[in-house]
């Protein structure tokens, strides 16, 4: 996906504002970092444990372990994140599917239109 869209009143989303109230900006942060990483690296809005996201999402926020599961279960509560996906180390954002890009959702139609997924050349 090369990007997504972010409403600019997000902020104001009562997932978000609760999420904030707990967790402060770390929270909201921790939130956008782990929608970018899903975006970037995922795959169907889901990033395993393989690519050890969670390293990641430690090493870029400058957070302890800790401090990240807490947020993590704090997104989970509030189904931002899939709580049972998180359990398995997996980092799955159901509804980012709502905010992916134009550009993502067109080569995802073209390439399901073949019966070998395989891009038809349009000067065939």
């Amino acid at each position: 996906m090369k990007w997504f869209q972010h409403y600019t009143d997000s902020y104001t989303n009562l997932k978000i504002q609760e999420l904030m109230a707990d967790f402060g900006l770390d929270g909201y942060g921790i939130w956008w970092l782990c929608c970018e990483l899903v975006g970037q690296q995922g795959v169907s809005y889901r990033i395993s444990n393989g690519k050890n996201w969670k390293k990641v999402v430690i090493k870029v926020s400058g957070l302890n372990e800790d401090r990240i599961d807490k947020i993590l279960n704090g997104l989970a509560r509030l189904n931002l994140i899939n709580k049972k996906s998180l359990q398995y180390n997996t980092l799955y954002i159901p509804k980012m599917s709502e905010y992916s890009d134009d550009y993502t959702n067109r080569v995802r139609r073209v390439s399901e239109q073949g019966s070998d997924n395989v891009r038809q050349d349009k000067r065939r």
